[in-house]
């Protein structure tokens, strides 16, 4: 089964930005309150601090929070 978003401009811009996201040094894990994405910090990522990471994820994206949660319930885990 293929992971989908109905609207597809919103799934091609949420494909670009979870790809940077994960590019520049983030891991996806699962905790006891769900999933969680935590920054990979400088030397091995781009972060050098986690409020730089929690200012990207709210600029980019906060606005597509229930798409992201309807992404991540289709996973299989």
């Amino acid at each position: 089964m293929a992971i989908q978003i109905k609207d597809r401009e919103i799934s091609k811009v949420l494909a670009v930005r979870l790809w940077y996201l994960r590019a520049f040094g983030t891991t996806v894990r699962w905790t006891h309150n769900g999933i969680k994405f935590d920054p990979v910090l400088a030397p091995y990522g781009v972060w050098d601090k986690p409020e730089d990471f929690e200012a990207a994820k709210r600029q980019y994206f906060a606005q597509y929070r229930n798409e992201i949660i309807e992404l991540l319930a289709q996973l299989d885990w």
